[in-house]
Protein backbone atom coordinates (compact mmCIF):
# COMPACT_ATOMS: atom_id res chain seq x y z
CA UNK A 1 0.00 0.00 0.00
CA UNK A 2 2.97 2.78 0.83
CA UNK A 3 4.44 1.46 -2.57
CA UNK A 4 1.07 2.67 -3.89
CA UNK A 5 0.77 5.74 -2.14
CA UNK A 6 4.66 7.20 -3.15
CA UNK A 7 3.82 6.36 -6.90
CA UNK A 8 0.63 8.32 -6.81
CA UNK A 9 2.77 11.36 -5.21
CA UNK A 10 5.08 11.21 -7.99
CA UNK A 11 2.54 11.20 -10.74
CA UNK A 12 0.68 13.68 -9.34
CA UNK A 13 3.76 15.71 -8.74
CA UNK A 14 5.33 14.89 -12.56
CA UNK A 15 2.39 15.53 -13.98
CA UNK A 16 2.42 18.82 -16.53
CA UNK A 17 1.41 21.95 -14.83
CA UNK A 18 -0.56 24.90 -17.13
CA UNK A 19 -3.15 26.78 -17.21
CA UNK A 20 -5.29 23.42 -17.62
CA UNK A 21 -4.20 21.76 -14.65
CA UNK A 22 -6.64 21.46 -11.57
CA UNK A 23 -5.98 19.32 -8.18
CA UNK A 24 -9.33 18.28 -6.72
CA UNK A 25 -10.62 16.68 -3.86
CA UNK A 26 -14.20 14.66 -3.02
CA UNK A 27 -15.47 13.04 0.14
CA UNK A 28 -17.99 10.54 0.18
CA UNK A 29 -19.83 8.56 2.17
CA UNK A 30 -22.73 5.56 1.77
CA UNK A 31 -25.12 3.79 4.21
CA UNK A 32 -26.08 0.74 2.79
CA UNK A 33 -28.00 -2.44 3.79
CA UNK A 34 -25.08 -4.68 2.98
CA UNK A 35 -22.03 -5.18 1.77
CA UNK A 36 -21.90 -7.35 -1.33
CA UNK A 37 -18.74 -7.64 -3.46
CA UNK A 38 -18.47 -9.16 -6.77
CA UNK A 39 -22.40 -10.71 -5.75
CA UNK A 40 -20.57 -12.42 -2.31
CA UNK A 41 -22.32 -11.32 0.69
CA UNK A 42 -19.55 -9.71 3.37
CA UNK A 43 -22.04 -8.15 5.13
CA UNK A 44 -25.75 -8.86 5.57
CA UNK A 45 -26.63 -5.68 7.69
CA UNK A 46 -26.32 -2.22 7.89
CA UNK A 47 -22.66 -0.52 7.21
CA UNK A 48 -21.21 3.13 6.49
CA UNK A 49 -18.64 3.47 3.28
CA UNK A 50 -17.05 6.21 3.53
CA UNK A 51 -14.08 7.20 0.74
CA UNK A 52 -11.85 10.25 -0.42
CA UNK A 53 -10.75 10.84 -3.19
CA UNK A 54 -7.33 13.36 -4.52
CA UNK A 55 -7.02 14.19 -8.30
CA UNK A 56 -5.58 16.25 -10.80
CA UNK A 57 -6.66 16.89 -14.29
CA UNK A 58 -4.40 17.59 -16.65
CA UNK A 59 -3.97 17.64 -20.42
CA UNK A 60 -7.46 15.48 -20.84
CA UNK A 61 -6.09 12.84 -18.46
CA UNK A 62 -7.16 12.30 -14.73
CA UNK A 63 -5.06 11.23 -12.14
CA UNK A 64 -6.47 10.11 -8.82
CA UNK A 65 -5.92 8.44 -5.75
CA UNK A 66 -8.99 7.16 -3.63
CA UNK A 67 -8.95 6.13 0.38
CA UNK A 68 -11.89 3.83 0.61
CA UNK A 69 -13.43 1.39 3.88
CA UNK A 70 -16.10 -0.02 5.09
CA UNK A 71 -17.10 -0.10 8.38
CA UNK A 72 -19.75 -2.65 10.54
CA UNK A 73 -21.17 0.54 13.11
CA UNK A 74 -22.59 -2.36 15.46
CA UNK A 75 -21.91 -6.54 16.79
CA UNK A 76 -23.52 -8.48 14.36
CA UNK A 77 -23.18 -11.99 16.06
CA UNK A 78 -26.55 -13.14 15.62
CA UNK A 79 -27.35 -16.73 13.68
CA UNK A 80 -28.47 -14.63 10.96
CA UNK A 81 -25.67 -12.55 10.53
CA UNK A 82 -22.89 -12.46 8.53
CA UNK A 83 -19.65 -10.19 9.95
CA UNK A 84 -16.49 -9.96 8.24
CA UNK A 85 -15.55 -9.37 12.00
CA UNK A 86 -16.93 -11.78 13.65
CA UNK A 87 -19.23 -9.52 15.01
CA UNK A 88 -17.14 -7.12 16.03
CA UNK A 89 -17.86 -3.73 15.56
CA UNK A 90 -15.28 -2.03 13.41
CA UNK A 91 -13.79 -1.55 9.87
CA UNK A 92 -13.66 -4.43 7.97
CA UNK A 93 -11.81 -3.50 5.09
CA UNK A 94 -10.02 -0.39 3.66
CA UNK A 95 -8.82 0.30 0.14
CA UNK A 96 -6.02 2.21 -1.82
CA UNK A 97 -6.99 2.90 -5.57
CA UNK A 98 -4.49 4.92 -8.20
CA UNK A 99 -5.98 5.34 -11.35
CA UNK A 100 -5.58 7.26 -14.48
CA UNK A 101 -8.54 7.80 -17.08
CA UNK A 102 -9.02 9.69 -20.36
CA UNK A 103 -10.32 9.34 -23.49
CA UNK A 104 -8.79 7.53 -26.29
CA UNK A 105 -10.53 6.67 -29.72
CA UNK A 106 -13.99 7.71 -28.65
CA UNK A 107 -14.14 5.20 -25.66
CA UNK A 108 -13.46 6.56 -22.08
CA UNK A 109 -10.46 3.93 -20.72
CA UNK A 110 -8.72 4.25 -17.50
CA UNK A 111 -5.97 1.80 -15.57
CA UNK A 112 -4.92 1.58 -12.34
CA UNK A 113 -3.82 -0.59 -9.31
CA UNK A 114 -5.69 -1.40 -6.25
CA UNK A 115 -4.30 -2.59 -2.78
CA UNK A 116 -7.18 -4.37 -0.73
CA UNK A 117 -6.31 -4.98 3.35
CA UNK A 118 -8.57 -6.52 5.61
CA UNK A 119 -8.18 -5.94 9.65
CA UNK A 120 -8.48 -8.70 12.03
CA UNK A 121 -11.80 -10.32 13.05
CA UNK A 122 -13.07 -10.35 16.84
CA UNK A 123 -11.26 -14.11 16.73
CA UNK A 124 -7.60 -12.90 15.35
CA UNK A 125 -8.01 -14.72 12.30
CA UNK A 126 -7.33 -12.35 8.92
CA UNK A 127 -8.01 -12.76 5.51
CA UNK A 128 -5.10 -12.34 2.70
CA UNK A 129 -4.36 -8.74 1.83
CA UNK A 130 -3.98 -8.31 -2.06
CA UNK A 131 -3.65 -6.05 -5.03
CA UNK A 132 -4.95 -6.11 -8.38
CA UNK A 133 -4.42 -4.42 -11.77
CA UNK A 134 -7.99 -2.84 -13.29
CA UNK A 135 -8.26 -1.84 -16.59
CA UNK A 136 -11.64 -0.91 -18.10
CA UNK A 137 -13.17 0.88 -21.39
CA UNK A 138 -16.54 2.39 -21.69
CA UNK A 139 -18.30 3.89 -24.94
CA UNK A 140 -19.86 7.09 -23.80
CA UNK A 141 -23.46 7.43 -24.81
CA UNK A 142 -27.27 7.30 -23.29
CA UNK A 143 -27.06 3.82 -23.63
CA UNK A 144 -23.09 2.65 -22.61
CA UNK A 145 -21.66 -0.56 -22.65
CA UNK A 146 -18.33 -0.98 -20.98
CA UNK A 147 -15.74 -4.22 -19.60
CA UNK A 148 -13.90 -3.91 -16.60
CA UNK A 149 -11.24 -6.80 -15.92
CA UNK A 150 -9.52 -6.91 -12.48
CA UNK A 151 -6.34 -9.42 -12.02
CA UNK A 152 -5.30 -10.29 -8.41
CA UNK A 153 -1.71 -9.98 -7.89
CA UNK A 154 -1.88 -12.18 -4.88
CA UNK A 155 -4.51 -14.15 -3.28
CA UNK A 156 -5.42 -16.27 -5.91
CA UNK A 157 -4.08 -14.94 -8.79
CA UNK A 158 -7.02 -14.83 -11.21
CA UNK A 159 -9.02 -12.83 -13.67
CA UNK A 160 -12.22 -11.55 -12.92
CA UNK A 161 -14.10 -9.27 -15.43
CA UNK A 162 -17.22 -7.20 -15.11
CA UNK A 163 -19.28 -6.75 -18.42
CA UNK A 164 -22.15 -3.55 -17.75
CA UNK A 165 -24.46 -1.88 -19.55
CA UNK A 166 -25.44 1.73 -18.37
CA UNK A 167 -28.65 4.17 -19.29
CA UNK A 168 -29.89 7.01 -18.05
CA UNK A 169 -32.69 9.31 -18.82
CA UNK A 170 -32.80 13.08 -18.40
CA UNK A 171 -36.45 13.42 -18.72
CA UNK A 172 -37.12 10.65 -16.11
CA UNK A 173 -35.82 13.46 -13.58
CA UNK A 174 -32.08 11.52 -14.47
CA UNK A 175 -33.20 8.04 -13.25
CA UNK A 176 -30.01 5.93 -13.91
CA UNK A 177 -30.24 1.83 -14.50
CA UNK A 178 -27.35 -0.45 -14.89
CA UNK A 179 -27.07 -4.33 -16.00
CA UNK A 180 -24.26 -5.89 -15.04
CA UNK A 181 -22.62 -9.75 -15.44
CA UNK A 182 -19.18 -11.03 -13.87
CA UNK A 183 -17.56 -13.53 -15.01
CA UNK A 184 -14.57 -15.37 -12.93
CA UNK A 185 -11.33 -16.74 -15.16
CA UNK A 186 -9.05 -18.18 -12.64
CA UNK A 187 -10.56 -16.73 -8.84
CA UNK A 188 -12.30 -19.99 -8.41
CA UNK A 189 -11.20 -23.06 -6.17
CA UNK A 190 -14.30 -25.28 -4.13
CA UNK A 191 -11.18 -26.40 -1.95
CA UNK A 192 -9.68 -23.23 -1.22
CA UNK A 193 -11.38 -20.58 1.28
CA UNK A 194 -9.05 -17.54 0.04
CA UNK A 195 -10.62 -18.05 -3.58
CA UNK A 196 -13.66 -15.94 -4.28
CA UNK A 197 -15.90 -18.82 -6.40
CA UNK A 198 -16.14 -22.28 -6.44
CA UNK A 199 -16.34 -22.59 -10.46
CA UNK A 200 -15.01 -20.14 -13.24
CA UNK A 201 -17.51 -18.78 -15.60
CA UNK A 202 -20.80 -16.49 -15.03
CA UNK A 203 -20.72 -15.88 -11.38
CA UNK A 204 -23.67 -13.49 -11.00
CA UNK A 205 -25.80 -10.86 -12.59
CA UNK A 206 -27.27 -7.40 -11.15
CA UNK A 207 -30.01 -4.89 -12.17
CA UNK A 208 -29.80 -1.64 -10.06
CA UNK A 209 -31.45 1.47 -9.96
CA UNK A 210 -30.43 5.14 -8.49
CA UNK A 211 -31.84 8.50 -8.64
CA UNK A 212 -28.49 12.00 -8.45
CA UNK A 213 -30.44 14.42 -6.78
CA UNK A 214 -27.91 17.79 -6.85
CA UNK A 215 -28.41 20.05 -3.44
CA UNK A 216 -25.79 22.97 -4.04
CA UNK A 217 -22.34 21.35 -3.76
CA UNK A 218 -23.74 18.02 -2.35
CA UNK A 219 -24.98 15.22 -4.60
CA UNK A 220 -27.70 12.69 -2.59
CA UNK A 221 -28.02 9.44 -4.78
CA UNK A 222 -30.90 6.96 -3.19
CA UNK A 223 -30.12 3.98 -5.14
CA UNK A 224 -31.43 -0.09 -5.00
CA UNK A 225 -30.07 -3.29 -6.59
CA UNK A 226 -31.32 -7.23 -7.30
CA UNK A 227 -28.57 -9.78 -7.53
CA UNK A 228 -29.02 -13.10 -9.06
CA UNK A 229 -26.60 -15.43 -7.24
CA UNK A 230 -25.37 -17.97 -10.15
CA UNK A 231 -22.03 -19.46 -8.37
CA UNK A 232 -22.66 -21.56 -5.21
CA UNK A 233 -20.52 -18.88 -3.38
CA UNK A 234 -22.43 -15.63 -4.24
CA UNK A 235 -25.39 -17.77 -3.28
CA UNK A 236 -24.73 -17.07 0.79
CA UNK A 237 -26.92 -14.38 2.23
CA UNK A 238 -26.26 -15.61 5.68
CA UNK A 239 -23.72 -18.12 7.14
CA UNK A 240 -27.03 -20.69 7.16
CA UNK A 241 -28.93 -19.69 4.55
CA UNK A 242 -28.67 -19.40 0.27
CA UNK A 243 -30.97 -17.51 -2.04
CA UNK A 244 -30.96 -17.42 -5.13
CA UNK A 245 -31.25 -13.50 -5.09
CA UNK A 246 -30.59 -10.98 -3.06
CA UNK A 247 -31.94 -7.44 -2.34
CA UNK A 248 -29.33 -3.74 -1.69
CA UNK A 249 -30.89 -0.61 -0.70
CA UNK A 250 -28.16 2.32 -0.30
CA UNK A 251 -28.04 6.41 0.45
CA UNK A 252 -24.75 7.45 -1.08
CA UNK A 253 -23.77 11.55 -0.06
CA UNK A 254 -20.63 13.02 -2.10
CA UNK A 255 -19.25 16.25 -2.62
CA UNK A 256 -16.12 18.03 -4.78
CA UNK A 257 -14.83 16.09 -7.18
CA UNK A 258 -13.19 16.07 -10.66
CA UNK A 259 -14.61 19.20 -12.89
CA UNK A 260 -17.29 17.99 -15.05
CA UNK A 261 -16.62 19.76 -18.85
Amino acid sequence: MLRIFRLALVLLCAAPAGASAQLYAGLSGEVATGYLFRGLTFTNRLVFQPALTLGLQTGGADLSLEFWSNLEPAAYDAVDETSALDGTPGVTEWNVALAAAGAWRGLDVSGGIVSYVYPASGSGEKEPATVELVASAAWPATLSPGITAYYDLRAVRGLYVEGTLDWSSARLAGIELQALVGFSLGESNPDDRTAYFTRDGLTHAELGVSLPVTLGPLLLEPGARVVAAIDPATRLSSPERERPAKFLAGLALSCGGPRED
